[in-house]
């Protein structure tokens, strides 16, 4: 199973993103669109792991927690290229509050024995 640790994104938003993409879509239409459903932001990935991981991995990540904190969304592009689109990202500005809880996460998967990833410090 291909697991990852994500933030959902209010449905508001989520609409509004829609109608953000069905406006860049066009630029590439051979391009597969992810369902606005799926849209979330990624906190860590994890990889293919076996089933049972995942009820040990919602055991150690309950115990995260960090005070609420918000998020901006900013500027967009695409990956690798715009000619030769694989991933349309949206950019976010965030509190210092999301890299404590990536660290924290971070802390917890490594207590499974998931490698930690080196996260970049936030400017103040």
């Amino acid at each position: 199973m291909r697991l990852f640790i994500a933030l959902d994104i209010d449905d508001q938003i989520r609409q509004r993103l829609g109608l953000f993409l069905e406006g860049v879509s066009g630029f590439s239409p051979d391009a597969r669109w992810v369902r606005l459903e799926s849209l979330h932001i990624t906190l860590k990935f994890i990889g293919e792991k076996p089933l049972e991981t995942v009820s040990a991995l919602q055991e150690s990540l309950h115990k995260v927690s960090v005070p609420p904190f918000s998020l901006t969304f900013s500027n967009t592009g695409f990956f690798p290229t715009a000619t030769s689109p694989r991933v349309f990202w949206i950019g976010i500005q965030a509190a210092p509050e999301i890299q404590t809880l990536a660290a924290a996460i971070d802390d917890a998967t490594a207590q499974l024995g998931i490698r930690k990833k080196i996260v970049p410090s936030v400017p103040t």
